[in-house]
């Protein structure tokens, strides 16, 4: 296949290209907006529904759960965009999707239909018809195709989570606490259910996952056990105090701190006054001793009577005490011991003292009797405070162990005491855990969260596919698009003559004529050739355009002349054409008919094809000898010639179909017989055969002076002309140049003459 050079796109062009392919552009435009006005005819109508969620901040947001023990101090970076995501996973879960399923019924979902299976009252029978027909086929070819394990569908519930997770759509804009859940179905009530469906189960899921199971038994467990346990190590605390009789510890230690005190001070004063009471006894035994000795007899009762009364005394007031004590304290109490034991030493005291008596002794002095007197107080002193030391070191002794029993009860005391502070601070945070169980329990009886149903699901009657507009604009986009597309497709894939700039830059051939196309008229005559006899005839044609016959002067002209100096040159002028189109008659009919009209001698117009005869027919010439016997010598050139009508105008028919042969013998006087044609007429047009029925013999090409090559505009091929005129030129036939004929003008007069 040849390539052929395009022309440069210029507005002229792109006009001429757009006008001359309008019938496909408009056929295109018109079929491609008639299939989408089918298109959204027949377009399976999607209903819509769509629910909003409002997700505030609540419990969930800033509270713990009950169960969390964490310490005391908790780090959380927890945002409401955290649980905005927390959402959307929960909602396109699989668990909440078979939830769904659940509800609203996999078989519901699977065929696109509303409650009960039926289609809605609104939607089109027809419609629905064809979509039942088409579940049909699917069902059917999903079980040829199951039956053939070329597929693994899954349950009926594993197929309508699937066409729910397809089908479901959920998001939230940013920096939004709103999620919104959206579905499309092909009726609304289903997308309803579904949206419903999926709202409810929502809720219910976000209530689950924020409430903790069995906290609320959990913790009224605890606090019971745990408050048994307190009773109990408190009434074990309160049981080891009464023992003992503790009020309180830090008392009872002060007690004996103080008691300790005082049983020191009393010690230390007795340990004085039994020193300075051995001191003078030890004075009055030196002095007694220094004396000389006297015998007297002095009676000295009156001093032992003292020391018994101030012992007896005494004893009065330690058993004074112990009654006071006894009314106070149990038997076992360290102050009632510490009394009772001074008071058995006091007896014993008292029961050592002598008894009245009289003792006779001897004196050397008079002083010597108060001497001893004196001596035997201060020794009566002496064993007296020694009796004091001693039950004070006593008392002092049980004190210091009566101590240390009370530190080992301190320690038991203080454990005690822990244990049951540990058990209180346990049983008030289980108390205060359990008031915070009872009350999510009781938020989550009563369903009360954070999530508010801003919008429920919708019911639109409207469907929201298809966009109507937007296949309209898309199906106006695609037909103007293509109609242009179509029209320069057209053109690029149109491999036939259509400018003269084309045929000059293919064949490489001066076009000399370019003939405009001519509207179809209903009668058979040629307007050209009709006006052409009428003014051979001296009448005028009113129908002939005044341009085209312009036209045909200015070919014959050209043909006329040898390079343009006027000199009548040739006289033999052949028409050939690529195709069995009659243009190449009409056009040898045309110059010919003018030729005779400008009065250029006398024309004779040959039929060469006897194939087709056009020109034959047209002048009523068609049965009698022509060209080919005159070729052949079987006949006169003048028997063969016609005058269909008056003027200086002959006609020659193609002959007769009994097969005359061009033999060698007959080759021998055609030049002659040419020549003497050419001499008698001044212009000699021949209809020539088309170029791939050429059959005429080398001799008759030579005879020509000039060939006319006819093509007929956006009807002869390209490949085909070049082939045709290279098995011409190897016949021996040289072209002039080339008549455009048919030339269509599709660009309107008024734009032609802006562009």
């Amino acid at each position: 296949m040849v390539a052929t050079n395009q022309a440069p796109l210029t507005p002229r062009e792109i006009a001429r290209v757009l006008f001359r392919h309008w019938r496909k552009m408009a056929l295109f435009f018109c079929g491609a907006i008639a299939l989408t006005l089918v298109a959204i005819a027949f377009f399976p109508r999607s209903y819509s529904s769509e629910a909003k969620l409002f997700i505030r901040v609540g419990r969930e947001t800033v509270a713990l759960d009950p169960t969390a023990t964490t310490g005391q101090t908790i780090l959380l970076q927890k945002s409401q965009v955290d649980e905005i995501n927390s959402a959307l996973d929960v909602l396109g879960s699989g668990e909440v999707q078979r939830q769904v399923v659940d509800l609203v019924g996999a078989g519901r979902i699977l065929n696109d239909a509303a409650a009960g299976g039926s289609a809605d009252a609104g939607t089109d029978s027809f419609m629905t018809s064809v979509r039942d027909a088409a579940s049909s086929v699917r069902a059917q070819l999903g079980t040829l195709l199951t039956s053939l394990r070329l597929s693994d569908p899954g349950t009926e519930e594993e197929r309508a989570v699937r066409r729910l997770e397809k089908g479901i759509r959920v998001w939230a804009p940013k920096e939004s606490t709103i999620i919104t859940v959206s579905y499309r179905a092909a009726t609304p009530q289903l997308a309803h259910d579904v949206v419903d469906a999926m709202t409810k189960v929502f809720l219910e899921q976000h209530l689950r996952l924020n409430h903790a199971e069995g906290s609320l038994q959990f913790f009224s467990q605890q606090a019971d056990t745990l408050h048994g346990e307190l009773a109990q190590a408190q009434a074990g605390l309160r049981d080891r105090k009464n023992e003992f009789h503790i009020a309180s510890m830090s008392g009872k230690r002060a007690m004996f701190e103080e008691q300790i005190k005082d049983v020191e001070l009393q010690l230390l004063g007795v340990q004085r006054d039994l020193a300075y009471s051995e001191a003078k006894a030890a004075d009055l035994t030196r002095t007694i001793a220094s004396l000389e000795p006297e015998i007297v007899t002095s009676r000295v009762a009156g001093i032992a009577n003292e020391a018994r009364d101030g012992m007896r005394e005494k004893l009065y007031e330690l058993e004074l005490e112990e009654s006071k004590l006894r009314s106070s304290y149990q038997d076992q109490h360290p102050l009632l011991m510490q009394i009772r034991q001074q008071r058995e030493e006091a007896e014993q005291i008292l029961a050592g003292l002598p008894d009245d008596r009289t003792q006779t002794t001897s004196a050397l002095n008079s002083n010597q009797r108060e001497l001893e007197l004196q001596l035997i107080q201060a020794k009566s002193d002496t064993e007296a405070l020694r009796a004091r030391q001693k039950t004070a070191q006593g008392q002092l002794g049980r004190l210091h162990e009566q101590l240390l029993a009370l530190n080992d009860l301190e320690v038991q005391i203080d454990e005690l005491e822990r244990n049951v502070d540990l058990l209180e601070q346990k049983y008030r945070m289980h108390a205060e855990k359990l008031e915070q169980a009872r009350v999510n329990d009781e938020l989550g009886r009563s369903r009360i969260n954070n999530v508010k149903v801003a919008q429920p699901a919708t019911l639109m009657s409207k469907p929201v596919s298809p966009n109507k507009r937007l296949l309209v604009a898309l199906g106006l986009i695609l037909a103007t698009g293509g109609a242009l597309g179509m029209a320069f497709l057209a053109e690029t894939i149109d491999q036939t003559f259509r400018t003269i700039e084309q045929i000059e830059r293919q064949l490489g051939l001066p076009v000399l004529l370019s003939l405009p196309a001519r509207r179809r008229r209903r009668h058979r005559a040629s307007p050209a050739i009709d006006s052409s006899a009428a003014k051979s005839n001296g009448r005028a044609g009113k129908h002939v355009a005044s341009s085209m016959l312009g036209s045909y002067r200015e070919l014959l002209s050209e043909l006329l002349s040898a390079n343009g100096n006027g000199k009548r040159h040739a006289k033999t002028v052949g028409v050939i054409g690529f195709d069995n189109s009659n243009l190449r008659s009409r056009v040898a009919a045309e110059l010919a008919a003018q030729a005779a009209n400008i009065g250029a001698g006398p024309v004779l117009l040959i039929d060469g094809d006897a194939h087709r005869r056009r020109i034959a027919r047209r002048f009523h010439v068609s049965d009698s000898p022509g060209w080919r016997e005159m070729l052949a010598g079987v006949a006169e050139a003048a028997n063969c010639i016609h005058r269909p009508q008056p003027g200086n105008l002959a006609v020659m028919a193609p002959g007769g179909t009994n097969g005359h042969t061009l033999t060698a013998e007959r080759l021998i006087g055609v030049p002659g017989r040419l020549d003497k044609i050419k001499s008698e007429y001044g212009l000699v047009v021949v209809d020539l055969p088309s170029g791939r029925e050429w059959e005429g013999p080398t001799i008759s090409a030579e005879w020509l002076d000039q060939i006319v090559l006819v093509i007929d505009a956006e009807r002869t091929r390209i490949q085909s002309a070049q082939r045709a005129k290279l098995a011409l030129e190897r016949a021996g036939i040289r072209l002039t140049g080339v008549v455009l004929a048919n030339r269509k003008e599709h660009i309107p007069g008024w734009l032609d003459r802006r562009l």
